[in-house]
Order: C-alpha cells, then sequence, then structure tokens
C-alpha cells in the first residue's frame, strides 16, 4: 500500500478495482481512488465481477445518458456482462427497459433479472414492436439507447429514439462505419449522440466515477436491487476456453477467470 493510500486501505483488505489494463496478471498496481471495498456478503468471484460491467454501464447510462425514473431505455446485447449490469442500472434508477439479444434463452433470462420487455433479433427487424412498446407508456420513442453493436444498428436506434433522447455508444461490434446516420434526424429529435471508451479516461475521471458510483449504487448490491451474474468461471489455464466462449455469443452475464480459489 502507497503511504498516500494508507490513509484509506491497510495490507490485506479485501477491495474490487478498476484497472487500466493487465488485470489477467497475478498482481496489478491501482489508483488508490479506484479501489473499493468488496460489499458485505459477495464473494471474491462475484466482486471481480463488479467494476468493468457495473461502472461502464453507470457511466455511460447515469453520469453520460442522465437516466432517471420514468424514463426508457433500450440496451442493446442484454446478456452480455455489461448488458446484464445495464439492465439492471436502469431499474434501479426507476427507468421501463427493453433490450434485444441473440436467442429465446437470453430473453427468458433478461426479463428474469428485471427486463420489461426483449426482443430476439435474429427472428427479424424489431423497431416496429419496439415503437409499440414505447407507445405503451405514451412514449413517442426511447429516451435512452445504450449500444455496443454501431454499425448495424444505426439506422433503427434513431428510428426508435424519441425526441431530446440520448444515445450512447461504448463499443461497436458490428463495425465502426455510420453510413446510415442522418444529422437532419439528429437535429429533427433533438438526438444526443455520445461516444465513449472507459479505458482511456484519466485516473481524476475515473476517480470520480467510482465516488459516484458507490455513493448511488453500491447500496444495491446490499439489499438485493443489483446482483452479480456470474455465467461461468474458468481457471487461468483455461482462459482461451473463456474467450472461445464469449466469441461464440454464448455468454449470459459476466465470465471470470480465476488465479486462485475463492475459498468463500
Amino acid at each position: 500500500v502507497g503511504d498516500k493510500a494508507k490513509e484509506q486501505w491497510n495490507n490485506g483488505d479485501k477491495v474490487m478495482v478498476l484497472v487500466a489494463g493487465g488485470s489477467y496478471a497475478e498482481y496489478v498496481t491501482a489508483h488508490m481512488g479506484c479501489v473499493m471495498k468488496i460489499p458485505e456478503g459477495i464473494s471474491m468471484i462475484d466482486a471481480a465481477g463488479i467494476p468493468e460491467t457495473f461502472l461502464t454501464a453507470y457511466q455511460g447510462l447515469r453520469l453520460i445518458g442522465n437516466i432517471k425514473k420514468g424514463d426508457i431505455a433500450l440496451i442493446h446485447a442484454g446478456a452480455s456482462g455489461v448488458g446484464t449490469a445495464a439492465i439492471q442500472l436502469a431499474k434501479f434508477f426507476g427507468a421501463k427497459v427493453a433490450t434485444t439479444v441473440g436467442s429465446n434463452e437470453k430473453i427468458a433470462y433478461c426479463k428474469k433479472i428485471g427486463a420489461d420487455t426483449a426482443i430476439n433479433y435474429k427472428h427479424g427487424p424489431w423497431v416496429k414492436t419496439l415503437q409499440e412498446f414505447t407507445r405503451e407508456w405514451n412514449k413517442p420513442g426511447f429516451d435512452i439507447v445504450y449500444e455496443s453493436i454501431g454499425k448495424d444498428y444505426v439506422e433503427a436506434n434513431q428510428e426508435v429514439l424519441g425526441v431530446d433522447s440520448r444515445w450512447i455508444v461504448y463499443s461497436c461490434q458490428s463495425g465502426t462505419e455510420a453510413d446510415k446516420l442522418s444529422l437532419s434526424t439528429l437535429m429533427r429529435k433533438r438526438i444526443t449522440l455520445s461516444g465513449t471508451v472507459l479505458r482511456a479516461r484519466s485516473a481524476d475521471y475515473k476517480t470520480n466515477l467510482v465516488k459516484c458510483f458507490q455513493n448511488e449504487a453500491t447500496n444495491g448490491f446490499l439489499n438485493g436491487k443489483l446482483k452479480v451474474i456470474t455465467d461461468k468461471t474458468w481457471p487461468m489455464e483455461q482462459i482461451a476456453d473463456a474467450h472461445k466462449y464469449m466469441e461464440d455469443n454464448l455468454t449470459m452475464g459476466k465470465l471470470v477467470v480465476t488465479i486462485i480459489q475463492d475459498e468463500q
């Protein structure tokens, strides 16, 4: 523990941390402002699934998207690690949630953790179905779209977003080109489009992010409103299998690679 950090942390404290990279190592250094105490009752394995997923989702939905009670949010890739965190956080802050996933099994799972509706995008166009969902809540469109898809959903996202809405992109799995982006639609609907990559943020930004998350959301793990969704764990020796599982789009929650056995 560094000299300045000793005022806050002691050797032996059980913590979770948002690192800038290198977390596959047995040991890693971390900025003291990016370290969090593991919530009571959370195992080391589940704690490993909190920082990257929940802080990424919290940053996008709350700090950038300013999600609030009464909003309607569309979260793409809802069964992913960040997706499962985003669904729960959106509900935690009082929003209605729709999500897109790639299987009927994932539909059931996302509804189980809080999504109000879920669509299997493999069954065809989903724009009209989701427009009907927003109309059920007397909204002309979604207040927030939070997504990691990119190119393939650019046109559809513009169709389902409402007036004065927020569109937050944190990854581009289908490509970075946005040839179907209509500036006239953005202006007419007054859509705010924001792109963000958490890793590139400064230590000061991440320190503030961690502080805000702890003040607003950490209590959710104690009262049961937020839960770490750990899909599978692998020992470090089988890390290639973990990556293959993720590449095959089988994930429902967070994947955790263990270095030592968590006896708790």
